[in-house]
């Protein structure tokens, strides 16, 4: 139900951008921007909520590898709504973006806006899916009985949340430097326009309040998994 409504607050989103519909600035376009971004800021909430409801009933169960794969489901579920806020904030943001001119936005120069805006988002989709990604390993290879190699890659996991820190650092500076300085010209609104959205990328690191603790409870429940003989 979360995911469909974000799926749908992203096409709003991605219609304004595409279109051009809040260029120029309306009170509706503005009631609509203001409605996505609390609307991104209340599913936060929810899930942030619902997720340390769930870790603590998972952190009572008693199968090591059916918590395990509980909490891969969570880190997957967890990072697929994570890339759907940070496109949504960047979407939402550039969409109303308008430089020199006031009715100039992401828009008007395609070549300029699409190019920096993969560079500003790409990379952070990839390491948001990163974590997803080890801990899918980490359980296929738990219900193998590869338990030594279940463990390394949950601790691999672990770590690649530091990643998701990096990478939403490392694109703000892409944003600011390639995009949102160009913000004075009418000439580069559509840089403009991908530099600011580019500058909600460090609201991904919230993402690990959800992220990292199933990925601390999937690396606590594989250690205290027994390893059986067969186990490599």
């Amino acid at each position: 139900m979360v995911l469909t409504a974000l799926a749908a607050a992203v096409a709003v989103a991605g219609f304004d951008l595409i279109t051009g519909w809040e260029i120029p600035s309306s009170p509706l376009a503005g009631v609509v921007a203001i409605a996505l971004l609390v609307f991104a800021f209340a599913t936060c909430l929810a899930v942030l909520v619902f997720s340390v409801d769930e870790q603590r009933t998972l952190g009572g169960g008693a199968d090591s590898l059916k918590v395990a794969g509980a909490a891969a489901r969570g880190v997957r579920w967890s990072s697929l709504f994570a890339i759907g806020i940070s496109v949504l904030l960047f979407v939402n943001c550039s969409a109303g973006v308008t430089s020199g001119d006031s009715t100039t936005g992401a828009t008007a120069n395609p070549s300029q806006f699409w190019p920096l805006a993969a560079w500003v988002m790409l990379p952070l989709v990839l390491a948001i899916a990163l974590p997803a990604g080890l801990a899918t390993a980490a359980q296929v290879l738990a219900r193998k009985g590869r338990l030594r190699e279940a463990r390394r890659v949950a601790s691999l996991g672990s770590w690649s949340a530091g990643v998701v820190a990096l990478v939403a650092l490392a694109t703000t500076g892409i944003a600011l430097i390639g995009g949102a300085s160009e913000c004075f010209y009418v000439s580069t609104a559509s840089l403009c326009a991908a530099g600011l959205g580019g500058l909600m990328n460090p609201t991904a690191i919230a993402s690990l309040l959800v992220i990292f603790p199933y990925l601390a409870l999937m690396k606590r429940v594989l250690s205290a998994a027994p390893v059986g003989p067969d186990s490599s």
